[in-house]
């Protein structure tokens, strides 16, 4: 069975009660890293050279220091204007830093969250923004799942979520009736995800399967539901012909986060029938649903979609769009996502109604233009034609030697497309750190990067 996670892109370790630290060993040296140190709600307790023992702060003799037992406390005095103040310093907590390169009070001093406590002192100080941004020196909240290895990330509230975490491996000595752990995961994605508290969180660890891939049409209604691809193998895959879409979504307070899983050879319905939830699709495959009442994505009903580091390809079949948005409400934000169909289908198809941005992407069709989606806004991405936006560079129809395997939907980029697709995106900061197999994208903003979802 495959380990959660345990792929070389992040080594994660624990560091206190309620945090954690996250690392990458092959990522630039200044992202973001945590460092332990005790710490409360106020202010963390650390040795800088500001003070030590039998000394004083600088700018100060013995005989003006405060006594050590107001030291300790961190106590002030009152000024005029009735404020209390720090002898010599600028904050008795951490609610009194407001620098974003020095917010923790250390010894009556504002400092780098990297040089107090990292993580910790970060979760202490404010919960909505618990990582240190060794680069940056600010705290910050998550952006990506591996940046809370114990649970995953709630990226709608850029916080970690505070969950339940059950796996799924449909190989032989799994058990619907079983506790959902490791040792006795669930056979059914569904199953673990009808165990969820409507009201609550739910991480769902899929493992890849070494007989047939899975074969369920999920629905998920309510709740928060993160569903995880395991890392360190291939990606798990529902795979077959059914009646339903892969995955529905319905409700409007409903969150879904889906990670480096993959969604194929659906003939008979719709891959995704996304409505009235918040979906976000991190490193996801949703390809070669073409046939019949195939197709790709249908946004719809007000859902508010992200796409990152995904491919959605040879989905698109007569009448049937490889991605579609409708309706008041409906969004659709797609960063560094493959898009391309071969069929007799659109592209991209979407209503007035619908809000559609793509940014350093790849749009390209065997017919050139087959779009119906003028008010989509498209910037730094390659486009067949049709797209007129800051940074897009025009392609021309599809060339299948761009891809690896265009029939079998492997979109990874050859040699050729490596060569026609490099330095056409550019990173924002804030931006998905990874592309679709998990290596590092560029993490400074305003980085030239590949378009699309795959760095060769």
């Amino acid at each position: 069975m495959a380990r959660w996670r345990d792929a070389a892109v992040v080594v994660c370790a624990a560091v206190s009660i309620g945090s954690s630290a996250c690392s990458d060993p092959d990522a630039d040296p200044t992202d973001e890293t945590g460092s332990t140190s005790d710490g409360d709600d106020t202010t963390v307790s650390t040795t800088l050279s500001t003070t030590t023992m039998g000394s004083t702060t600088p700018g100060t003799t013995a005989d003006d220091t405060s006594s050590e037992s107001e030291s300790e406390a961190g106590s002030g005095t009152e000024d005029d204007s009735g404020s209390t103040t720090t002898p010599d310093g600028e904050c008795n907590n951490s609610g009194e830093c407001f620098e974003a390169d020095e917010p923790i009070c250390v010894d009556a001093f504002c400092v780098a969250c990297d040089q107090a406590g990292g993580d910790a002192a970060c979760l202490a100080k404010d919960p909505t923004t618990p990582l240190c941004n060794a680069r940056t020196h600010a705290c910050e909240g998550c952006t990506h799942h591996a940046q809370c290895p114990e649970s995953a990330c709630d990226l709608a509230t850029s916080t970690c979520l505070d969950a339940d975490i059950v796996h799924v491996d449909g190989d032989p000595g799994c058990s619907d009736a079983g506790a959902g752990d490791e040792a006795m995961p669930f056979c059914s994605i569904q199953t673990a995800i009808d165990g969820a508290d409507p009201a609550g969180a739910r991480v769902v660890i899929v493992h890849p399967t070494t007989a047939a891939p899975y074969a369920e049409a999920l629905v998920v209604a309510a709740g928060t539901i993160a569903l995880l691809g395991a890392e360190g193998g291939n990606r798990p895959a529902l795979s077959g012909t059914l009646e339903d879409p892969w995955l529905t979504s319905a409700g409007v307070d409903t969150r879904v986060y889906v990670e480096n899983l993959r969604f194929s050879n659906n003939t008979d319905a719709i891959a995704m029938s996304l409505g009235e939830a918040e979906v976000w699709l991190d490193r996801v495959e949703v390809v070669r649903n073409f046939a019949g009442a195939g197709g790709g994505i249908d946004v719809h009903d007000g859902a508010r979609v992200q796409l990152r580091s995904s491919v959605v390809g040879i989905n698109g079949s007569a009448g049937v769009p490889n991605l579609r948005a409708t309706g008041m409400g409906t969004t659709v934000t797609a960063v560094a996502t493959t898009f391309v169909n071969i069929g007799a289908g659109f592209q991209l198809q979407c209503d007035a109604d619908a809000a559609v941005t793509i940014r350093n992407s790849i749009l390209v069709d065997q017919d050139t233009g087959v779009t119906d989606c003028d008010t989509a806004d498209v910037t730094y991405s390659a486009v067949d034609s049709g797209f007129v936006g800051d940074g897009n560079v025009v392609i021309g129809d599809l060339d299948v030697a761009w891809f690896v395997d265009v029939i079998a939907a492997d979109l990874h980029l050859s040699p050729e497309g490596a060569a026609e697709f490099a330095d056409i995106g550019v990173f924002v900061a804030g931006d998905y750190p990874l592309d679709i197999d998990g290596e590092p994208r560029p993490t400074v903003d305003g980085t030239p990067d590949f378009a699309g979802a795959d760095i060769p």
